[in-house]
């Protein structure tokens, strides 16, 4: 973050207090609403909120800051390898490994293909809620 000039006041003062009143609300909701999936959902529905809201997701994302990070000349190799990283284990491995253990999973059950897709939309529905909030800021 400092490599590009990002604020680290807030993680600084999470650190330092261990208070989760210092993380911003929007943060609170989204790992709250993850954790909830991860601890009484569906084991399709955590393969699949997993899946699509950041598997399928972040190599494009990051591949977008990629390109922004490059477009703008910003030296920032600490984050830039990062991504990258990022962008080729998710795109190349996770992604695909993630999707087998869906399609493992629902087999041929609609339902459960149902089930998985809905996990899927919520996924991405609270990213983007969380996001949201962010740029609003």
């Amino acid at each position: 973050m400092e490599e590009v000039g990002a604020s680290t006041l807030c993680i600084r003062e999470f650190l330092t207090a261990q208070d989760i009143n210092a993380i911003p609300h929007p943060a609170q909701d989204f790992v709250r609403h993850t954790l909830n999936v991860a601890k009484y959902g569906h084991v399709i529905e955590i393969a699949a909120y997993f899946f699509f809201g950041r598997e399928k997701l972040i190599p494009d994302i990051f591949q977008s800051i990629v390109h922004v990070l490059q477009r703008e000349k910003i030296e920032a190799p600490t984050f830039l390898y990062y991504l990258k990283r990022h962008i080729e284990i998710d795109g190349s491995k996770h992604g695909p490994l993630a999707l087998r253990c869906l399609d493992v999973l629902a087999s041929n059950d609609e339902k459960l293909k149902s089930l998985a897709l809905q996990a899927g939309e919520r996924a991405l529905l609270e990213r983007k809620r969380f996001w949201d909030a962010v740029a609003v800021g």
